[in-house]
């Protein structure tokens, strides 16, 4: 059983846009380096401007063995200051996902 994330932000502006990917790119390379990690995804929706970041993890001990340094990334960066509303957040089994965005 694998784990899958996915989360949704949407920068308020251009320059919070180059703000995010920036720290999504560090954000990714951080994953890549624990064993486990599968896949490392960063989307944008071009009609609405939401960026999609989607994680594959072998198993939830392996996401869990990074999760320390994922969460100290996290706390640096103002979200406020970057994007509308808050970060939409799945965290499930890929062996099974079920997701409704309205």
């Amino acid at each position: 059983m694998m784990i899958l994330t996915i989360a949704l932000h949407k920068p308020k502006g251009p320059g919070e846009e180059a703000n995010f990917l920036k720290s999504l790119k560090e954000y990714g390379d951080i994953q890549r380096k624990y064993k486990g990690h599968e896949l490392y995804a960063v989307g944008k929706d071009e009609k609405t401007g939401v960026l999609t970041v989607v994680s594959l993890w072998g198993s939830e001990e392996d996401m869990m063995a990074a999760r320390e340094e994922m969460l100290m990334f996290r706390k640096k960066f103002d979200f406020q200051a970057n994007q509308v509303g808050p970060t939409r957040y799945f965290q499930g089994n890929a062996e099974f996902v079920e997701i409704s965005l309205k």
